[in-house]
């Protein structure tokens, strides 16, 4: 190809269809099993056989070694009985004195926020008391529940670490 006469623009042009040409080759060289013979115009390097590399070990999706906000509200969106359940953890979080009378009263981070003190403990009481929910109920869990997952987290992390303490260890790397 004569330069002389060229823009630089139609040089850079020719020099990235070139490439792009070089590319195609060595893509379709690569899934072939045939070795070519390098041309004048081509490097050893371009037609050769890339070797396979080893297999990578699949990354552990999620080190973290205790149930996650996210898993836990996942969940609680499918799953009936883990939400009565959770209804359940998050009622005992709260003190005796919230529970007998239906009121958030200390601001402890711990139990029913005080728009769901009355619904929530009331529902909680009638899942303790084995009484059958309505539909209308079930809802209320779930709209309610659904608001814990970061104290239903601590909650079910203390249990793991008092379950397997070797765990603390592990959540030490992770600032907890």
């Amino acid at each position: 190809m004569n330069t002389q006469n060229l823009s630089i623009e139609d040089m850079i042009s020719a020099a990235y269809n070139q490439a792009i040409d070089q590319e195609k080759v060595a893509e379709v060289l690569a899934n072939s099993e045939v070795t070519p013979v390098a041309s004048e115009t081509t490097k050893a390097s371009e037609v050769a056989p890339k070797a396979t590399k080893p297999a990578k070990e699949p990354k552990v999706k999620n080190p973290y070694p205790f149930m996650t906000k996210a898993e836990i509200a996942t969940r609680l969106a499918t799953d009936s009985s883990f939400r009565q359940d959770c209804l359940i953890i998050i009622y005992n979080r709260q003190t005796c004195t919230e529970q007998d009378t239906l009121q958030t009263q200390d601001k402890n981070a711990r139990g029913f926020m005080s728009s769901h003190s009355v619904n929530g403990s009331l529902l909680a009481k009638k899942i303790l008391a084995s009484e059958e929910l309505s539909p209308e109920d079930e809802g209320k869990i779930e709209g309610i529940i659904c608001k814990y997952t970061k104290q239903l987290a601590g909650h079910f992390r203390s249990l793991a670490t008092e379950a397997d303490p070797s765990l603390k260890t592990r959540a030490a790397a992770f600032g907890i």
